[in-house]
């Protein structure tokens, strides 16, 4: 995914793979899982050489019980809403932005978005279905938005300071932090985490914070790239690496040795980050490597000017 290569034949061979902690929400396990409608569609997308063929082919292999959901996508699916899974971060934006002042206002600009449309569509889609019923009233429908779209991410701008309101809970403003999450573009959770910093961080706790940002959550460690991440890790010389990845006990205390192998995706951003910002960087990083490394440096930029604010 991702490169640009086409081919007159795709062939999927299996629709699963490994989803890690860094790739979980809160409360989702990890394990097995089918790819998404995207991820599929850009694979199967490859099939078909512009200047070669007329048409392309694309093979799906996978299990008997999820036959049916790769017919229906030959067939077409309707557009869902995306809102839904950054509902916070855009209320917060709108907030900044003036556009909403109460809570009425939150629920006229919920009703003008496409997540309206389909969320009364296709409810259960958004988790909703037990809770809109056929031939609601609108007062009882936007009694449903405004606890299920408007109160749950408002709790969470007021929960981490990044918004206020009034005795009766009517009027909501922006304050500072949610201010400059907004101008700096970042998720909930990673704004949570430079919130909880306090007022005096060490350096390697302001690190950890940008290599354990939501928009990393994608990150993986791979196993190629363990033995040059570890070697990088032990290097003695602070020129080198000047913060390494320490070993913890059960409890989360530190030993107050190198860990010996690196096992989280968070673990590498850190020795990759810490490997960019060293006076002697290491020259034996593969391409890849060099690719996440340099947009590390890029997001975290953008983080740590939300830190230093």
């Amino acid at each position: 995914m991702g490169v640009n290569l086409p081919a007159h034949l795709v062939v999927i061979k299996g629709t699963t793979r490994y989803v890690g902690d860094s790739e979980t929400a809160p409360g989702e396990t990890t394990g097995y899982k089918e790819y998404t409608q995207t991820e599929v569609l850009q694979m199967v997308g490859r099939a078909g050489r512009p200047q070669f063929d007329n048409e392309g082919v694309a093979v799906i292999m996978t299990s008997k019980d999820n036959t049916h959901r790769y017919q229906r996508m030959m067939t077409g699916q309707p557009v869902e809403s995306c809102l839904m899974a950054n509902l916070a971060e855009h209320l917060n934006a709108e907030l900044v932005l003036g556009t909403i002042q109460d809570v009425p206002m939150a629920i006229q600009w919920i009703k003008s978005s496409f997540l309206y449309t389909r969320v009364r569509t296709n409810p259960s889609h958004y988790g909703l279905a037990h809770k809109l019923k056929p031939g609601m009233s609108q007062a009882e429908l936007d009694g449903v938005l405004k606890s299920q779209l408007i109160m749950q991410p408002v709790s969470q701008l007021l929960e981490y300071g990044l918004a206020t309101t009034d005795e009766d809970s009517y009027s909501l403003a922006a304050t500072k932090a949610g201010k400059l999450m907004a101008n700096h573009f970042l998720k909930l959770r990673t704004m949570a985490s430079i919130v909880k910093l306090g007022q005096q961080p060490n350096m390697p706790s302001l690190l950890r914070v940008i290599c354990g940002a939501e928009e990393f959550r994608n990150a993986s460690l791979r196993r190629c790239e363990r033995k040059v991440l570890n070697d990088i890790n032990h290097a003695t010389d602070p020129q080198q690496l000047r913060y390494h990845v320490m070993a913890t006990r059960d409890d989360g205390t530190a030993t107050g040795k190198l860990k010996e192998r690196l096992t989280s995706p968070q673990e590498k951003l850190f020795v990759l980050l810490n490997d960019a910002l060293a006076d002697k960087p290491c020259e034996t990083l593969d391409y890849s490597l060099k690719q996440e490394q340099e947009r590390l440096l890029l997001v975290g930029q953008r983080i740590a000017k939300c830190m230093a604010r």
